[in-house]
């Protein structure tokens, strides 16, 4: 009686190590295969966080898929290529004309026409004098500009104006452009004419000396086309016009009669 009861204990004890060894090896296998991570020989398993699970079925829903679908390169091109097959190389294409020149449109003539002036020269450093301006066209109202400068003008016709040219306008050689423009409306205006200043001619003497004898001044000249001296004093006449005015130790003043125009000659010194 007691063998048949120690039987049954150890049949007992043999089912109940072979149910915990059971469920060890359903712990151990369980934990491997959702954790890489081994564990130590009995220590149970860590439990997966939730949250982690969670973060990655988010992170499996947004990546992208996998296409396995082939792409065909040919139709995504946008220009399907021509063969080359037989063209010639050296057949170059046409070039294209320059466009024809632009000719531009003819300036329209000025509403007012001039054609010269009287005196259409003088001589620079003679004195003030009227100029007549000769045109078509010219208004009542038209004044008269030298050098940009108005000066003042009388209205004789639409063919003529006279104007008054003062010494200081002509003091100095040149080219002066004249031209006519209407007061009241600055849209008339004329072409341009020249009035030419030319240099006064200069006396043809050199001074070459001075003499003073008992108070009286005597200067020693050389004309240009002759070898001897002349001694002149003021007041002496030179060639029919040409006058002494003043002499002194630097220079011998000379006026031109004829045109009024005065001249200063530096003295040389070349008579010793």
């Amino acid at each position: 009686m007691n063998l048949t009861q120690e039987k049954k204990k150890l049949i007992l004890m043999i089912a109940l190590l072979a149910v915990l060894g059971g469920v060890f090896y359903y712990n151990f296998s369980g934990s491997s295969a959702d954790d890489p991570t081994p564990t130590k020989t009995g220590q149970p398993a860590k439990a997966k966080s939730p949250a982690k699970g969670a973060q990655d079925a988010a992170t499996n829903k947004n990546e992208l898929p996998v296409i396995t679908q082939p792409l065909v390169l040919a139709s995504m091109s946008s220009k399907t290529q021509e063969p080359t097959a037989g063209r010639n190389i050296f057949l170059y294409p046409t070039p294209t004309p320059p466009p024809p020149p632009v000719t531009p449109s003819p300036t329209p003539p000025p509403p007012i026409t001039l054609t010269g002036v009287n005196p259409g020269g003088v001589i620079a450093q003679t004195a003030g004098f009227t100029m007549t301006v000769f045109g078509a066209k010219i208004p009542p109202d038209a004044r008269a500009f030298i050098a940009g400068r108005e000066h003042k003008t009388t209205f004789v016709s639409e063919a003529q104006l006279k104007v008054e040219v003062p010494a200081t306008t002509i003091a100095s050689p040149g080219s002066l452009p004249v031209e006519v423009r209407g007061a009241s409306d600055p849209k008339m205006f004329s072409n341009v004419v020249n009035l030419n200043i030319t240099p006064p001619p200069a006396p043809p003497y050199k001074y070459l000396g001075m003499i003073v004898k008992n108070g009286v001044t005597t200067a020693m000249v050389k004309f240009d086309l002759e070898e001897g001296l002349l001694p002149v004093r003021k007041d002496t006449v030179l060639g029919g016009h040409w006058k002494i005015i003043n002499i002194t130790i630097d220079n011998l003043e000379i006026e031109d009669t004829n045109i009024k125009v005065k001249h200063r000659v530096p003295f040389t010194g070349e008579g010793g």
